[in-house]
């Protein structure tokens, strides 16, 4: 349940103004679903960034106040299990030249259905960066850090990425990325 971020020195909930939180990268990592010709493909890797929101008296994004973020992944850091797929995955990714991927958050509204909030931004993967949405959810724990959570999807070929192919195995282009992450106050 979404807690009240507590003011500095008091127990007391408060609204603040663009805080700046920075994902904690032991408690952040961004997954990937592929699916395949043969069996579904999952990737895991540790996240970094940083979000400026405005929170509520209930630990929720302030919908009039300003938001903005960035995360950043490590490609390299991303592994499958299955170690040919993930070199021809390093090949076709090109990972000397770029090693990671930004997304950068420049919108967030309160989703129509409730359940959380509907973000926008852009993704900058292989070279390429272009407009993205997803859903995000988050809120303010009891500790003063927030929880996010969100899942988007994309079509790895709209940058100029084609999915691996080895023998039988076909990695199909459509992936659905999930972030779970912790955010803690800058300098706290």
């Amino acid at each position: 349940m979404p807690a009240a971020l507590p003011e500095r020195g008091k127990g007391a909930a408060r609204q603040t103004d663009g805080v700046r939180f920075e994902l904690d990268p032991t408690r952040s990592s961004v997954t990937v679903h592929a699916s395949s010709s043969l069996h579904p493909i999952t990737t895991e890797a540790p996240a970094t960034g940083w979000l400026d929101v405005g929170l509520d008296a209930d630990g929720r994004v302030d919908p009039a106040g300003s938001v903005a973020g960035r995360i950043e992944v490590a490609l390299g850091a991303m592994r499958s299990g299955n170690p040919l797929i993930d070199r021809e995955a390093e090949r076709r990714l090109h990972l000397r030249r770029h090693p990671t991927v930004t997304g950068t958050l420049t919108g967030l509204d309160v989703d129509g259905d409730g359940g959380g909030y509907a973000g926008t931004g852009t993704l900058d993967f292989h070279g390429v960066q272009r407009p993205l949405d997803g859903t995000l959810d988050l809120w303010a724990d009891d500790d003063g850090t927030l929880t996010l959570t969100g899942t988007t999807e994309l079509d790895v070929t709209d940058f100029d990425v084609q999915p691996p192919s080895l023998l039988v195995v076909k990695v199909h282009a459509r992936v659905r990325i999930e972030l779970a992450a912790v955010a803690v106050p800058a300098g706290g």
